[in-house]
């Protein structure tokens, strides 16, 4: 993992997310790797966004994904440093990989990529996966704003990574999830997964988070993390804007357990 290290050392100095984008096609030129560079007006904000679209896009092939924007080490700056280094030693010949724009300002990479190619891609998502050592995989993602709308993540591919984290011996967890671009291509009618790294810790949040939403929250509140919570083994709690991560809390270790797991998905093997 010295190279996805380094790869996430050099995007995580550059905080122009423009240069971040002309870092990442360098690299990909670099190593011989065609993509697409696919520009848009995002809606709303006003704002122009780039999606990085890598593979052959059919619907018989996973899709991988993490979102570029945003300055954090794990959210999500670890995701894509690892999926670079993931498609430099394993060309995506049976996969495909989009790193989209503006996730964390609503999704809008996401949904002009299912506006666009469609929304017949399983996509799994990939966020915070730098720290942890427990696989999270999102059972159903509730929306940003209330009423909280809840969308179901496809079984078809949570069965797969199940599969492979029972193969692999990893220790995993399925509960609902925070809002995040697997929740908004879902709500566009996409089949979506999403796998994270968390710590135990992090169970008590989601059951808490869960509790919140049931019956479904529909005139807002605040989440409150639980009382007493140990913040500092919390991969959650660090998520900004309530908190945040430098390169010095990644693991080597958290990096490795989601490449096992890529390269075994992305597998013909089986």
């Amino acid at each position: 993992m010295k190279e996805v290290l380094y790869i996430l050392k050099e995007l995580g100095n550059e905080k122009d997310k423009n240069k971040r984008i002309e870092w990442i096609e360098n690299f990909l030129n670099a190593n011989h790797i065609q993509y697409t560079l696919d520009k848009f007006k995002a809606p709303k904000i006003n704002q122009t966004g780039a999606n990085i679209l890598i593979g052959n896009f059919n619907n018989k092939n996973i899709v991988l994904s993490a979102h570029h924007d945003g300055n954090d080490f794990n959210d999500n700056l670890a995701c894509v440093s690892l999926l670079l280094y993931f498609i430099k030693e394993h060309p995506p010949i049976d996969y495909s990989v989009i790193f989209t724009d503006f996730e964390e300002m609503g999704g809008y990479g996401i949904a002009h990529f299912a506006e666009r190619y469609g929304n017949s891609f399983s996509i799994l998502f990939l966020d915070l996966c730098g720290i942890g050592d427990k696989v999270l995989i999102a059972k159903e993602a509730f929306g940003p704003l209330p009423p909280f709308n809840i969308c179901k993540m496809n079984m078809n591919l949570n069965n797969k990574i199940l599969h492979y984290a029972n193969k692999l011996n990893l220790s995993y967890a399925i509960y609902m999830t925070p809002p995040g671009d697997h929740f908004f291509y879902c709500e566009k009618g996409g089949s979506a997964s999403l796998i994270s790294l968390v710590n135990p810790v992090d169970i008590k949040i989601l059951k808490e988070m869960s509790n919140f939403l049931k019956p479904y929250n529909k005139t807002g509140g605040i989440f409150k993390f639980p009382v007493g919570l140990n913040t500092k083994e919390s991969v959650l709690s660090k998520i900004p804007p309530v908190g945040s991560s430098n390169l010095n809390d990644i693991q080597k270790e958290s990096l490795e357990i989601i490449y096992k797991l890529l390269d075994s998905l992305t597998s013909k093997k089986g």
